[in-house]
């Protein structure tokens, strides 16, 4: 089974799927990460920033067994910049290419202008006439952000609840 993470940031993916990711690979399931910003010196990070976020996302994809990763190099904090249609036709090029059974997303109502436009994006990216391998769709709870205030929609969350205990301690070591 093709996993396919997409995390905003770098740390999104183990704060809302760690333990997930680490059972499936476990299970031998081959796991994709797309990362969609990073901290560059274009953007006004420090070199030093630049290449400790590239180091810590080399040991986590690493942690992961992750087969892929796909770092889009896009501004933290600030994807509102960017045209949803471009967005939309980077991450339909390559959930096409990876073509994966699972998707895990950022939860939808989510605080976080990033997290939202990446979901948005996404998900435009998951039509079953369009990307027939998809089997199914799940958003990540961010912690970081999720609970911090959630949008009113209405649609209430949905939940997957998964024991992990057992492999805690790898979730924790890939932070």
């Amino acid at each position: 089974m093709k996993i396919l993470v997409i995390s905003p940031h770098t740390d999104d993916e183990t704060l809302g799927a760690g333990g997930f990711l680490l059972k499936h690979a476990d299970e031998g399931d081959d796991i994709f990460w797309m990362n969609v910003t990073n901290t560059k010196q274009v953007y006004g990070y420090s070199m030093e920033d630049e290449i400790q976020g590239k180091e810590e996302a080399s040991r986590v994809a690493l942690r992961y067994g992750v087969r892929k990763f796909i770092d889009l190099e896009l501004e933290p904090a600030g994807l509102d910049k960017y045209r949803l249609s471009e967005l939309i036709q980077v991450f339909s090029e390559k959930m096409k290419l990876i073509e994966p059974d699972i998707v895990l997303l950022p939860y939808p109502d989510d605080i976080h202008s990033d997290h939202r436009i990446v979901f948005e994006a996404a998900f435009s990216c998951t039509k079953a006439f369009r990307y027939p391998s998809i089997k199914k769709i799940l958003c990540m709870e961010i912690i970081s952000e999720t609970d911090y205030a959630l949008a009113d929609r209405g649609g209430g969350m949905c939940r997957i609840i998964m024991w992990i205990s057992a492999i805690t301690w790898k979730r924790r070591s890939a932070l």
